[in-house]
């Protein structure tokens, strides 16, 4: 996990998302997603790469990295042996994904409506 997160550069601009089934149950094409950017951080919050502006990225990686925090020890309080993997947070302008690991945290923030 970690090798993916120092290869941040190969994330694609356009992800598929789910394919729903239609009325007569046969999936429709994928839809698309344009990410709007991504970052991956180290352990403490700090920025390594990014396809933002400095100024954001710093805002973001300081103000995800303590919510990921946060969000991981109420998972451990709930189940000690258990651990956060994956957090999503929708709005109506952005989607934010975050997927922390021991040394690395990866951000997308992308566009829900496009």
């Amino acid at each position: 996990l970690a090798t993916s997160y120092q290869n941040a550069s190969y994330f694609r601009f356009c992800v598929a998302t789910e394919r729903n089934p239609n009325e007569e149950g046969n999936l429709d094409p994928p839809t698309t997603t344009t990410l709007t950017a991504s970052a991956s951080t180290g352990k403490y919050g700090i920025p390594i790469r990014t396809t933002l502006d400095n100024s954001t990225t710093v805002q973001y990686a300081g103000l995800l990295h303590q919510l990921t925090m946060k969000a991981r020890s109420t998972v451990r309080d709930i189940d000690p042996q258990n651990d956060l993997t994956f957090l999503r947070i929708r709005s109506k302008k952005h989607e934010i994904m975050v997927a922390p690991d021991k040394e690395y945290m990866l951000i997308v923030i992308q566009n829900p409506s496009e």
